[in-house]
């Protein structure tokens, strides 16, 4: 039952906050030696200076909220709303893979021909309408329409990724193409472990007001 997780008092935010700084600390500190340094940084900080490398980083970032997040929270509405099994929940899930490997392959073809924004915008619809049945608990959706909405998220998602990769590494040269690979992955990883914080705190706190009332 989702009311058996644990909460979090007030009392135990002072570690959160207190890491959370000295996480900024050493972020602010990176910065400063890859500015000064005159070997190659493990990621290149100068590339932000470009508007489509920094909007290419901002969208992957978002891409890796939205993504690394429902990788925690689809499962658990499966198993705790709809109480499918572990094995039917894997199963459930199959379809977002399966939509992003097919929607990564066709954008990459639409982008060439329609440009990468007009197939990122479609993608980022795609997606949103994808987890648009999950907010409906009250109408208790039938598992073939999630499992529809779970391929269009999963296109969507694909539909995002690829134009993006590509416009990202469109915006350097190819010299800096080693340390753009580094800086994408780097900015998709952090947005995944800020996604999935922010909706996991959420969940808490909601569970906390539930049991509260």
């Amino acid at each position: 039952d989702l009311h058996s997780f644990p909460t979090r008092r007030s009392s135990d935010l002072e570690p959160v906050i207190v890491t959370l700084c000295a996480g900024v600390a050493l972020v602010v500190g990176y910065v400063v030696h890859a500015l000064r340094t005159r070997r190659r940084p493990l990621i290149d900080v100068r590339l932000f200076a470009r508007g489509g490398f920094t909007a290419a980083c901002v969208t992957l970032l978002l891409l890796g909220a939205s993504l690394y997040s429902s990788m925690i929270l689809l499962p658990l509405f499966f198993q705790q709303v709809r109480h499918a099994d572990t094995l039917s929940t894997g199963l459930l899930l199959t379809p977002q893979a399966l939509g992003a490997a097919a929607g990564s392959f066709v954008a990459g073809r639409l982008a060439d021909r329609f440009g990468p924004r007009v197939v990122v915008a479609a993608g980022l619809m795609l997606s949103f309408a994808g987890l648009l049945a999950f907010t409906l608990s009250t109408a208790r959706p039938t598992m073939w329409l999630l499992t529809a909405c779970l391929l269009l998220y999963g296109l969507g998602i694909g539909g995002v990724s690829a134009p993006t990769m590509g416009a990202a590494y469109g915006s350097v040269e190819k010299h800096q193409t080693p340390g753009a690979a580094g800086a994408l992955n780097a900015v998709n990883r952090i947005g995944g472990s800020l996604g999935t914080a922010i909706l996991l705190t959420i969940l808490d706190s909601r569970l906390l007001r539930g049991a509260g009332s």
